[in-house]
């Protein structure tokens, strides 16, 4: 997002309108979720030259989270934001 502002700030080149999810908002999705304790178990079964592994376990990870669902207020406020766009 910081990109697209420098774009639209700088350069003055059209750029859409758009939000972003803030960090806090991502931990606080994985924390309802209860994803960190997984995803660190799935960190530590690796071994730094297994790239195939490591494509593997990040693909899994991916799964995790994309699987999982909003909290109900965090939807809401996403939502929210999308309607005021």
């Amino acid at each position: 997002m910081a990109n697209l502002g420098e774009i639209k700030n700088r350069l003055g080149l059209p750029v859409p309108d758009g939000f972003a999810i803030t960090t806090t908002a991502f931990q606080y999705f994985i924390d309802a979720n209860h994803l960190q304790e997984e995803i660190n178990r799935r960190f530590q079964l690796l071994e730094a030259n297994d790239l195939a592994r490591l494509m593997k376990t990040s693909s899994e990870i991916q799964k995790l989270i994309t699987g999982a669902p909003l909290p109900p207020d965090l939807e809401a406020a996403i939502l929210e934001a999308y309607r005021q766009l």
